[in-house]
């Protein structure tokens, strides 16, 4: 989403040495009857609440949360929307069954989006930064049938600087009662607050993993927009970036993560089920030459985007739980 107009022994929880940990479990539901859920007939049109960012919002006052409310919608995979997605990002597999785990987050894009533009939410959506996912494949998704998508709002944190706001999204298919797949994004938004920054140098520690070169396109934005159905401008061009604070474009981050799984998993088996998370700490304009790090600890691997400074720009875990090339679809 970028910035607006981030049972078993084998789940215990994993630590990097930046502190960042992979979900041990994540909710399949809220935690309250009460959340009224708007049910779609078809994804949200991604241009109309574009349009609706530029409506006035009163804002949030320190201390008070975001309403909870949520939003369902039946949604399908297609074909060539999946391989565009898979081959933008660095896979080139051509098992035609396979859905990494990141992209059912791309795919709910348009009902975050939804949430965010909702009548409840209090602030404008201009300037919400994503900051943080965490992900649970259970199961494998199945392209070829369609997902029943829950999103909503969960709790809210006041930070220096401003709130973060969690939202749930889940993805079921066969009527299962367990969602295959789960995920919580942690949204931050500025605003007013009297509480006073805590940030560490320390937080930024880089893994000692082998280094290699991150090359970007200036037009990547461009390319990987229309298959995330994220035109947000400060990925586009330099002028629409500047409108923003930017001086040049910059990568959506859930690129960034897709990209540095493929390098790190080419195989897509190894992507359908597993835990992740992922944490956006600085964006990476357009064009760019850096570095990215990985370093694999037990049976988890680690990836690091630096940014032409050197700092800490996305920090990536992933424990795969794999699936053979003679499993079903339908199984791990």
């Amino acid at each position: 989403m970028g910035k607006l107009v981030g049972n078993t022994d084998s789940m215990n929880t994993t630590h990097s040495t930046e502190g960042i940990t992979l979900p041990h479990d994540l909710p399949a539901q809220p935690n309250s009857d009460q959340i009224s859920f708007d049910d779609l007939s078809e994804s949200p049109s991604m241009l109309k609440m574009y349009l609706k960012i530029l409506k006035p919002r009163p804002g949030l006052k320190e201390g008070d949360s975001v309403p909870k409310y949520g939003v369902e919608c039946m949604m399908k995979i297609s074909q060539d929307w999946l391989n565009a997605y898979t081959q933008i990002c660095g896979w080139t597999s051509s098992n035609q069954d396979l859905v990494p785990i990141t992209a059912p987050q791309v795919l709910a894009a348009p009902l975050h989006m939804y949430l965010l533009t909702h009548q409840l939410f209090p602030s404008s959506a201009l300037g919400v930064v994503h900051a943080e996912n965490e992900m649970i494949a259970h199961k494998p998704i199945d392209p070829k049938l369609p997902l029943k998508v829950k999103s909503w709002i969960g709790e809210t944190h006041w930070k220096a600087r401003g709130f973060q706001v969690d939202m749930y999204t889940t993805v079921s298919q066969n009527d299962e009662e367990k969602p295959r797949w789960l995920a919580k994004t942690s949204l931050f938004r500025t605003a007013k607050t009297s509480q006073k920054s805590t940030h560490s140098s320390k937080t930024d520690q880089l893994i000692n993993g082998d280094e290699q070169a991150l090359q970007l396109s200036a037009n990547l934005g461009r390319r990987y927009a229309p298959i995330a159905g994220d035109f947000n401008p400060i990925h586009l061009y330099p002028i629409t970036a500047k409108l923003f604070g930017f001086k040049r474009p910059i990568i959506h981050g859930m690129w960034t993560l897709g990209h540095l799984l493929s390098e790190v998993v080419p195989d897509l088996h190894q992507l359908c089920c597993g835990r992740l998370a992922v944490r956006f700490r600085r964006p990476l304009a357009l064009p760019l030459k850096s570095t990215w790090r990985h370093q694999t600890a037990a049976n988890t691997k680690f990836m690091q985007a630096l940014d032409p400074r050197g700092k800490l720009a996305v920090d990536i875990a992933f424990e795969a739980k794999e699936i053979s090339s003679t499993t079903d679809v339908n199984e791990c």
